[in-house]
């Protein structure tokens, strides 16, 4: 890696931390909550500038970048790190691709991006942390020389997350980082830096012969004993790849990745970051070395190998999962026939929120608690005096800093509404923005090859006049004078390969819809009931999580004895229609607790015969359920019936 007659240099560092306990509990989140988070923000032509606005010493921050080649699928790497610190395989300008991190201050995190690289997203993540259990500091390295660094942690060495920068003069980077090579008309180019020979007692990092960008290097190490998801070692043969399952997803959880590799001579590379995210060298009959990891999502996450790769022979990637939201308004009043404006500064691209709306009965008048009744709005016509009346409420006009929601004019049961907004991990299929006429059912095939059950599903409308919303979700209909009135729209028939969207004839919400699909994990509380008698009406029952409710998301469908409507979300928060008399269908949930929650089967309903209710909790992890829980185990938890 570093040519002949290769130099080293032995560094005996400091410490930190010292008495510190070096295997602190499970965090939440790789460093707990990110300190700044940018979302998803397009790349531009040229330098892209990202104000993070923190106070506090620069060299407390650590900085996390992902790329993303949208829309994710067959033929796009999806959310990867490829060729991440930049690559440059050859001598023109424009022969240059990847990203990287150009620049770290204390107001501005800056990326630079090759001219032909294919990714068109990056977001940034910062955390400010203070205690690494070790931190070199910046220590100034010549061209062509390996590192020596003895951190003297002990413990196990699978618990290390490293975290290298780069300093040239005032400017921290992370340009070049893991190598990067080159050819010139006469010689290959060799440029950048990386971390090996990672033990209990010693970190190396080298810094290749042709750098320039840095000439100091900085080196922590974290102590992280329990990632969320752990592949372990695997061996991979060069120019091959592998897919590993980790189940962390469903909408309501952001992914932090790790990924180290391992050279068999133990001696010499051992493990290391050489070459991540991939290098080539040349252009017409390129070299490629290293490896990267893409096809990031909430149920799986890839690596590949490149073809003439010397160095990673095992590959082990770790992942964290953080189920706290990006922004939580709290439970806020709202007045009938009001709409409240949220501003929720999240920033980046709006198409990887999720969001959950929730509504609490505060002055007890129904007797709901927190509840789902009325989502999205109900409406019904009342002949006698000519008037509608009107109940529940639906967020509406999302955007990158704000969402509105509105309440109803009659609403009884959303006198104060809380939303939470999440940087989903990416869903594991997504239709994107799709036209629907009005009274079109259109069938979107998502080919994921596994269970209905066994989906979380989200949909979204769009249009000119409500911007991206839920209105009328699940459908709305009402009987005027002596026709039918229907708006909104509605998921039905999903199976393991296909789902169905239903637009209503009179619907001006949903000119557009997308349905987001993320494969369900066990870290849930999963109830099930067969059968439920409309007569019935409310059944409640215990899930024993023992959390607060505001820690709590709900996710309830349905299934239907008919197969136009299979398992569904169809008349999701319950519809109303006066046709001579007042009918009533759909289901809904009520009255969630710490320990139990109410489900409701309106009393003329016939298509939601079984019926699902999932609970995900959204706490700090460092706070309970550290006993396998991270790790996806469900002892913590209660199943339903």
């Amino acid at each position: 890696m570093f040519g002949n007659g290769l130099k080293c240099t032995v560094m005996v560092m400091a410490v930190l931390g010292f008495g510190m306990p070096l295997f602190a509990g499970p965090q939440n989140m790789i460093h707990g909550q990110p300190a700044f988070d940018s979302g998803w923000r397009s790349i531009p032509g040229y330098m892209l500038q990202i104000p993070h606005g923190l106070s506090g010493p620069v060299e407390d921050l650590v900085v996390d970048l992902q790329l993303r080649e949208p829309p994710s699928g067959e033929g796009s790497s999806g959310v990867n790190i490829y060729a991440i610190g930049g690559d440059k395989y050859g001598e023109a300008p424009t022969e240059d691709r990847g990203s990287h991190v150009h620049l770290i201050d204390d107001t501005d995190v800056w990326i630079a991006t090759g001219a032909s690289d294919n990714n068109t997203q990056a977001r940034v993540r910062v955390w400010q942390v203070s205690n690494p259990e070790y931190d070199s500091g910046f220590v100034a390295v010549d061209p062509g020389y390996l590192q020596y660094f003895t951190h003297g942690l002990g413990g196990d060495v699978d618990d290390y997350v490293v975290d290298l920068t780069m300093r040239d003069g005032s400017s921290i980077h992370m340009r070049g980082i893991g190598g990067d090579h080159y050819p010139s008309a006469s010689d290959i180019i060799k440029r950048g830096a990386s971390w090996s020979v990672l033990n209990t007692s010693t970190i190396a990092v080298g810094r290749l012969e042709d750098d320039t960008h840095c000439p100091e290097v900085r080196v922590r190490i974290f102590v992280r004993p329990n990632p969320d998801y752990d592949s372990g070692w695997q061996s991979l043969a060069a120019g091959t790849g592998l897919e590993f399952e980790h189940r962390l997803g469903g909408p309501w959880n952001d992914l932090y990745v790790d990924m180290q590799f391992k050279h068999s001579a133990a001696s010499y590379f051992g493990i290391h970051n050489m070459y991540i995210g991939g290098d080539q060298s040349g252009v017409s009959s390129p070299i490629r070395f290293g490896a990267e990891w893409w096809g990031l999502t909430g149920s799986r996450i890839h690596v590949n190998r490149f073809s003439d790769d010397t160095y990673c022979e095992q590959i082990r990637v770790r992942v964290w999962a953080s189920r706290a939201p990006s922004y939580d308004s709290g439970w806020t009043p709202v007045a009938t026939s009001h709409t409240v404006q949220f501003d929720h500064e999240v920033g980046g691209d709006p198409d990887a929120y999720v969001v959950d709306l929730q509504f609490n009965d505060a002055d007890g008048s129904i007797g709901a608690g927190v509840n789902a009744y009325k989502y999205g709005g109900d409406n019904v016509y009342e002949p006698a005096t000519e008037s509608y009346d009107s109940r529940g409420a639906a967020w509406s006009h999302l955007d990158e800093a704000s969402i509105g929601v509105w309440r109803l004019g009659d609403d009884l049961s959303a006198d104060e509404v809380r939303v939470r907004l999440w940087q989903a991990a990416p869903p594991d299929w997504d239709s994107g923005w799709t036209s629907i006429n009005q009274g079109e059912t259109k069938t979107l095939i998502h080919g994921l090859g596994v269970s209905a059950v066994g989906q979380v599903v989200e949909l979204q409308f769009r249009s000119a006049y409500s911007g991206v919303n839920q209105t009328a979700y699940g459908r709305d209909q009402s009987f005027v004078g002596s026709s039918y009135v229907y708006y909104g729209a509605d998921w039905r028939a999903l199976t393991h390969s296909t789902v169905d969207v239903r637009r209503y004839a009179d619907d001006f919400y949903a000119e557009e819809v997308r349905v987001r699909i993320w494969k369900t994990t066990g870290m849930a509380w999963d109830a099930v009931y067969t059968d439920l008698d409309a007569n019935t009406g409310a059944t409640s029952w215990a899930h024993g999580l023992g959390v607060p409710a505001d820690d709590i998301v709900v996710y309830q469908f349905s299934n239907g004895v008919s197969s136009t409507y299979g398992y569904h979300q169809y008349q999701f928060g319950g519809d109303r229609i006066n046709y001579g008399g007042l009918l009533r269908y759909g289901a809904w949930w009520e009255n969630l607790t710490a320990d139990a929650i109410t489900l409701w089967r309106a009393l003329d309903d016939s298509q939601s015969n079984d019926h699902h209710l999932r609970l995900w909790w959204t706490g700090r992890s460092d706070l309970i359920f550290s006993d396998g829980f991270e790790s996806g185990g469900l002892t913590a938890w209660q199943v339903g019936p």
